[in-house]
């Protein structure tokens, strides 16, 4: 990447200066603190503030900033931006997105740096000591005949440009870049990826600041976790158009207004996050409109937001979801960025995607804490599973990255070679015996609970299982419950949810009547030091067995779902999985089956089933 191929024209723009000679007017190598400056930065980001200092003092003019969502880039930004007005020289913020526009202005604000916004028609300082602008408005001013230095003005010591993910390959930044060879560039994101194959950041950036991972934000309390459920039949992929690398929005919409599909998501939406405060992002806004049409006709209330929503009506509408009178909110794109709502708690992703930034910008908007809320759900309606988790562990190289190949969602069995579906335990021709989960290529692994499947990462599955395996034990050498739970709050920050610890004691949730009485004697023995005892039993009955006392002896028995009698052996058992699993057709379907296999054999064995 050449910088230096830019020469001066009288009139259009500063004249080019050594960067050193910059540097020296704009960073120190430990900035003072101004009175007016009314933020303090966190430890991570006074560590990200020094490693660009150090890039730039090197000799690196074109600085990524890496930072999961939450972690407070544009507060860094205005320190920097801060610290370059104290040395005289001017700040630029670059943004794609007019909703960034004011949030970003406001920051700068915090740290009393006065600052104009340079956005459509709105009154504009050219000599403000801090700029932040709009890249389509420069643009057609640009297209008006008029010039960088005419638009922005002079002495601009550090550029910060926002989303640089997708604005870094932006023409009008692009000429913003050339006119300014010498000048700090700084780019801000939380996704380095791209969708084409022949782009990354690598290209436009010269080195990579990267600040904590989301699984760090998430013990500092700055985030929460997110869990991922794939909904399958609203879209299907095979019926899908693709268009310069990327699926077509039409074909999207088009397969997700059908009434089948519109049912599919309305009631994905109400089995299992109708207590949540959340948003549906589609395709088109035909898409967000049929959505939001159908959730309405059914008695839940539901607006929509576009990109020509005003903005005094996109905050009336995020205010009335944040306090519960509108329950859901329908959108496209426009709330990929700058949108900020933490009482959201459930994402509805109702599209299929090849971008891995798109959809972690998307879902990684529920991560915000709130008063309450300990996880937030992604119902994945297009099975996107191979962009992973926003909130786990990320890797975020900006190098050219590696081709990966699509994980299969069959298996073939190694006995008889029969092409089976992924989640069958036992091979309907032949009988073999598979192993309860299937792994992914990539690490992550696929469980089937009810009628999701819930995609773990291996971070997921490596505190599922310690949570787990300390609660059989607690229940085996007769320890109170609750400490493990409080140590697992301690450790990872956040609470576990409460279906990652049913059946962990006893080793299924449908155990004999007489497992289950002696678990609620063994509850009765540990509620002593709780002050509100009826409400601390039915919350660890719920921990084990996913209900409260009254259907706890309602419960089916592995029999009941076999169709078997109770005193039926081992042959008889994989009989009649084999015939179940011929007329099975859906995830819940064989996650019922599996469970009840799984509990069959610990009652034949004598042993607790393996959680």
């Amino acid at each position: 990447m050449n910088h230096s191929a830019c020469t001066h024209t009288p009139g259009t723009s500063e004249p080019a200066a050594p960067l050193q000679a910059i540097q020296s007017t704009l960073i120190p190598l430990f900035p003072q603190r101004s009175p007016q400056r009314r933020i303090q930065l966190r430890d991570y980001q006074t560590q990200m503030l020094r490693e660009i200092y150090r890039a730039i003092r090197g000799n690196q003019s074109r600085v990524l900033a890496i930072a999961v969502m939450g972690a407070g880039k544009t507060v860094l930004a205005s320190k920097i931006m801060s610290d370059a007005v104290s040395k005289g020289r001017r700040a630029l913020f670059l943004v794609s997105l007019n909703c960034l526009l004011d949030q970003a202005a406001g920051t700068l604000e915090k740290f009393g740096i006065r600052c104009s916004v340079l956005q459509g028609d709105r009154d504009f300082d050219t000599g403000a000591p801090a700029i932040v602008a709009s890249l389509q408005t420069i643009a057609a001013r640009q297209r008006r005949g008029q010039s960088l230095g005419q638009i922005l003005g002079r002495n601009f010591g550090v550029v910060f440009l926002d989303e640089a993910h997708i604005t870094a390959w932006d023409k009008t930044y692009t000429a913003i870049s050339d006119w300014l060879p010498n000048t700090a560039i700084i780019g801000l994101t939380a996704t380095p990826w791209r969708l084409s194959k022949k782009q990354w950041l690598g290209q436009q950036f010269e080195s990579a600041v990267i600040g904590p991972q989301p699984l760090d934000i998430i013990k500092m309390g700055g985030a929460v976790p997110a869990r991922i459920f794939r909904l399958d039949g609203a879209i299907k992929e095979t019926e899908l158009k693709v268009r310069q690398g990327e699926y077509a929005d039409s074909s999207i919409a088009r397969q997700a207004t059908t009434p089948e599909s519109l049912a599919i998501v309305l009631n994905g939406y109400q089995e299992h996050c109708s207590d949540r405060p959340a948003l549906m992002v589609g395709a088109t806004v035909s898409q967000a409109q049929a959505t939001a049409d159908h959730f309405n006709q059914h008695g839940i209330k539901a607006e929509v937001i576009t990109g020509k929503t005003s903005h005094r009506d996109r905050q009336a509408i995020i205010a009335r979801l944040a306090s519960g009178a509108t329950q859901i909110i329908c959108s496209v794109g426009c709330l990929t960025a700058g949108f900020d709502c933490p009482p959201v708690s459930a994402i509805l992703f109702v599209r299929k995607t090849k971008s891995r930034a798109l959809f972690h910008q998307v879902c990684g908007r529920g991560s915000r804490p709130h008063p309450g809320k300990t996880d937030y759900l992604i119902l994945d309606f297009g099975n996107n599973q191979t962009h992973g988790n926003p909130m786990a562990a990320q890797d975020y190289s900006i190098a050219e990255p590696e081709q990966h190949e699509l994980v299969t969602v069959d298996k073939a069995c190694p006995a008889c070679l029969e092409v089976v579906s992924i989640f069958v335990q036992i091979c309907p021709n032949c009988g073999h015996e598979f192993s309860a989960n299937t792994a992914a290529d990539d690490g992550t692994e696929e469980l089937i609970q009810g009628t999701l499947s819930e995609r773990f990462t291996k971070q997921q599955l490596a505190q599922r299982q310690w949570l787990r395996d300390v609660r059989r034990r607690a229940f085996a050498q007769d320890e109170n419950p609750s400490r493990c739970i409080q140590q697992f709050i301690d450790t990872h920050g956040f609470t576990p949810p409460k279906d990652w610890t049913h059946g962990a004691a006893l080793g299924r949730t449908n155990a004999s009547v007489s497992r289950r009485l002696q678990y609620v004697e063994y509850l009765e023995r540990h509620c002593t030091e709780a002050k509100d005892v009826e409400g601390w039993l039915a919350y660890h009955c719920q921990l084990e067995f996913g209900c409260d006392f009254e259907r706890l002896m309602e419960l089916p028995g592995w029999w009941d779902v076999l169709r078997i009698p109770p005193d039926s052996g081992p042959e008889e058992v994989r009989e009649a999985y084999r015939r179940a699993s011929l007329m099975a057709s859906t995830q819940a379907d064989f996650h019922q089956l599996n469970t009840a296999i799984a509990s069959a054999k610990a009652d034949l064995q004598g042993v607790p089933a393996n959680g």
